[in-house]
């Protein structure tokens, strides 16, 4: 005799059709940016206004339902990666990670103290490497001074 037992919602994973982020309240923002490093002897001031837009949900591969956003900058073009630091060569770049669209129009709390990443690209492959602070500066010669990020929407469409 053979004994099959069903296990109902013991797998870990979320129930079909669950959410993972809540659908925001707010669809678009605007926000200004202002990041002050030194590179070397120079120093750099970069101040851009980004743009965040809801386009809708996404399932990702546990059932559950993610938010999707874009982030452009106003002056042209995705942020994508963040803020350029360093181009170090054709294939490696150091940036400033830019908060998540997400994190900016559902919290109040936003963390403007992070750290640099390295990406990478060798062939048809991406890498993403975290850079603190310390080694920003003995390797590469720059040091974060400053970077705030504050919303700035005018009367947006919700």
């Amino acid at each position: 005799m053979i004994t099959l037992t069903a296990l109902v919602g013991c797998s870990g994973m979320p129930p079909p059709f669950s959410s993972i982020d809540p659908i925001p309240e707010k669809k678009y923002g605007e926000f200004g940016l202002i990041l002050n490093y030194d590179l070397g002897d120079e120093n750099f001031e970069i101040q851009k206004t980004r743009t965040c837009s809801y386009l809708g949900r996404k399932r990702i591969p546990t059932g559950s339902y993610i938010n999707q956003w874009e982030s452009i900058f106003k002056d042209g073009g995705p942020t994508g990666k963040g803020i350029l630091l360093k181009s170090l060569d054709e294939d490696n770049n150091l940036y400033y990670y830019l908060n998540t669209c997400q994190t900016l129009m559902t919290r109040k709390d936003i963390d403007s103290s992070r750290d640099a990443f390295l990406s990478s690209i060798k062939g048809r492959t991406y890498t993403f490497s975290r850079i603190r602070s310390e080694e920003l500066f003995s390797k590469y010669k720059i040091k974060i001074k400053s970077f705030s990020e504050n919303e700035i929407t005018p009367d947006a469409p919700k």
